[in-house]
């Protein structure tokens, strides 16, 4: 970089920065400090010079002057030597490290980053920074690496990455055995950093430690929430005092730490993030907007995380105006401004009484003026547009690979159900069992988890959805198998005769609801009331008997009522608790009759305690279960 001195300075300043230059490579630093500091004399402005008399005083552990030098340089810098610009920054970031300033490093390479975010050696260097806290924020340093890695392919920088994954991972079994053995203070110590607190409120802290139980905590999360609501109890979040800030930068850690290891985090967690980010004023949109995107993703309905969200936005947004930035970054936080405050307006109209309506107008008004699109679901705006580039990055969440293409899995499947209810085909409940979802999930963000990551994991929509049966009757077609299992099922269920599992007899599911299409959705709706019997197995009348009910009483399918319900009869050639009990490490979720059917009959396991069919050839087994009457 230094070379484009060449081109632009006299004679005998060329002279004088080429013998300093010289004499620095070669370690004579007293002499170059004379050469540059001579250089000065008749270039004032010359910022390389301050630069390497800042090396020199570094080298000498003259750190102040050596931080003075490096400031010089920065304040002189102009606007066409920007990319010199971020080597001084880095340097002085590191000089800071030195001096045990890592907050003043990360701070001054943070800023640089919002309007250098494609400069890999910035990325490098804050992943060094945050090597060198206390404890080290490996998390935190993984992720800038990871940026590094994104805009470069560098060996030396995935091995980085490597090491410090297999750092978290050897931290995580030393937390989880000071979790087990209820030694609260010493994974109070590896959690935190509790330099910057005063004495008095660390032993405040040890002092609640220690009166609790040996197994408060079942995970290191829980033990995180602990803490961070001690650590907020008494802060006002107006106005708080040094102290105080301590406090919460701590739990803002704590925050930020639970959301690397669990994106679908609680709202609380979401919320108080926001708060600290909104309050501490550490982390600017950049770093801020992985944060708010996730909060979109999974609470998009909830009135407490959406206005969070909304403060946080409209603080940024008056801080951006002030700042030279991207437009489309500018642009994004009006859409989302626009688009939360209108998501607020529909759920809780008198909420706007807090919030600031100036400012919110004023957003809409300018987002009128740059005509950005709108979007008519916070879910919409994330599926086209903000998720591409940050939702990717989070650590368990999905690899988006394609989101225009979920996004048309997602318009598709809502135009094939038409006006069915998506419920029918997509069990809430069941679906967030597998997939271990938080109960706050909203059908449509579990049908988003669904379509991102869900089909890709083979997790059932349904309990009658058995995804082998459908993709065997799928064999001939190998190209549905690389789209949603229950969208292929919806496209192409009438016209390849699919049934979601063996259970099903599509003679007698076509005569029962007699439409063209949407068989399956159709009968679950209204179709089974007029004929519920669609099956060769499922025995309509002994099911009646076992659960003493009448057909009138039933609310749903009596054979989606057997799916649903635990270890009951409904064939009396198979006995199901039995077959569970047997062969419950084998079944891998499945139904134990359609377990029995596909897998279980082939294997010769035994459907019955009473009935010994052992001498039975396949065929002949799978013939006794279908004559049901007899028995």
């Amino acid at each position: 970089m230094q070379e484009v001195y060449l081109q632009e300075y006299t004679t005998e300043a060329l002279s004088l920065f080429n013998k300093g230059k010289l004499n620095l490579k070669h370690n004579n630093y007293s002499l170059a400090a004379y050469y540059f500091q001579k250089l000065l004399c008749i270039d004032p402005q010359n910022f390389w010079a301050f630069r390497n008399l800042g090396k020199i005083a570094t080298e000498y552990k003259l750190f102040p002057q050596a931080i003075t030098y490096y400031q010089q340089a920065i304040d002189i810098v102009t606007f066409e030597h920007e990319a010199e610009l971020n080597f001084i920054i880095a340097d002085l970031a590191h000089l800071y490290l030195k001096t045990n300033a890592v907050e003043q490093a990360e701070q001054i390479l943070l800023q640089r980053l919002e309007t250098q975010a494609k400069c890999v050696f910035l990325h490098t260097s804050l992943a060094e920074v945050y090597e060198n806290y206390t404890p080290a924020l490996i998390q935190h340093s993984i992720t800038a690496y990871k940026k590094a890695l994104e805009l470069k392919n560098l060996t030396w920088v995935q091995k980085k990455i490597t090491q410090h994954q297999q750092l978290e991972y050897t931290a995580e079994i030393s937390n989880l055995s000071l979790l087990l053995q209820g030694n609260w203070i010493n994974l109070l110590q590896r959690e935190c950093n509790l330099s910057n607190l005063n004495s008095v409120d660390q032993q405040q802290l040890y002092t609640i430690l220690q009166k609790l139980p040996m197994h408060k905590f079942a995970n290191i999360n829980e033990f995180r929430i602990f803490l961070i609501q001690i650590l907020m109890d008494d802060c006002e979040l107006e106005s708080i005092s040094i102290q105080q800030q301590h406090k919460l930068s701590i739990a803002l850690e704590l925050c930020l730490k639970y959301l690397q290891t669990d994106p679908i985090a609680t709202a609380y967690v979401y919320i108080q993030t926001l708060k600290l980010c909104k309050v501490l004023e550490q982390y600017q949109y950049n770093d801020a907007e992985s944060i708010i995107l996730k909060a979109l993703l999974y609470y998009d309905t909830d009135v407490k995380v959406l206005v969070a969200l909304l403060k946080l936005l409209i603080k940024q947004h008056q801080y951006l105006a002030t700042q030279s930035v991207e437009q489309a970054q500018y642009q994004q936080i009006l859409a989302l401004i626009r688009l939360i405050s209108s998501e607020l307006i529909s759920l809780d109209a008198q909420l706007f009484n807090k919030l600031d309506l100036d400012a919110i107008i004023m957003v809409h008004n300018e987002a009128d003026k740059f005509q950005i699109k709108k979007f008519a679901t916070i879910k919409k705006f994330l599926l086209n547009s903000s998720l591409k580039n940050e939702i990717i990055a989070l650590n368990t969440l999905t690899q988006y690979k394609d989101l225009i293409q979920i996004d048309q899995w997602m318009t598709a499947f809502f135009d094939l159900i038409a006006n069915y209810n998506p419920a029918l085909l997509f069990d809430l409940e069941y679906y967030q069992q597998q997939a271990q979802l938080p109960k706050q999930l909203t059908i449509e963000q579990a049908l988003a988890h669904y379509f991102t990551q869900g089909w890709q994991q083979r997790l059932a929509p349904h309990p009658m959805f058995d995804i082998d049966f459908i993709e065997q009757q799928l064999v001939n077609q190998q190209h549905l198998l690389n789209q949603p299992t229950l969208l292929s099922f919806l496209q192409f269920e009438k016209t390849a005769n699919l049934i979601p599992n063996i259970l099903i007899n599509p003679i007698k599911l076509q005569a029962a609801v007699n439409v063209d299409k949407n068989l399956w959705l159709h009968y679950l709706s209204k179709g089974w009331q007029n004929n519920a019997n669609i099956s060769d197995f499922f025995d309509l009348e002994f099911y009646l008997t076992i659960t003493k009910q009448s057909l009138n009483n039933f609310k749903i399918a009596p054979i989606l009522d057997f799916c649903k319900t635990e270890l009951i009869d409904c064939n009396r050639f198979f006995h199901t608790q039995f077959y569970f009990q047997q062969y419950k490490a084998t079944l891998n979720g499945k139904i134990p009759l359609v377990h029995y059917l596909t897998e279980g009959v082939y294997l010769g396991y035994q459907a019955h305690p009473f009935i010994d069919s052992s001498n039975l050839t396949t065929s002949a087994r799978l013939q006794q279960l279908k004559l049901t009457k007899q028995g």
